[in-house]
């Protein structure tokens, strides 16, 4: 959560300060699509790749399952 705030943070400073705007709505939408995606996408990958519903003792020995 403190990163997407300094995220938000920077691109707030940095439109303050920029006199041309013409290219930051390009970076605004590349910012907000890697928050997207690493802040919604990417714990649930995470979390399903790692989720043992088996212990991998019991796997190896009874393989039925």
């Amino acid at each position: 959560m403190d990163l997407a705030l300094l995220l938000v943070g920077s691109i707030a400073k940095y439109r303050s300060y920029n006199t041309h705007a013409m290219s930051l709505p390009l970076y605004d939408a590349a910012y907000l699509t890697m928050y997207n995606i690493c802040f919604t996408s990417l714990p649930i990958l995470a979390y399903s790749l790692l989720e043992q519903h088996i212990n991998v003792d019991t796997l190896t020995s009874d393989p039925r399952f």
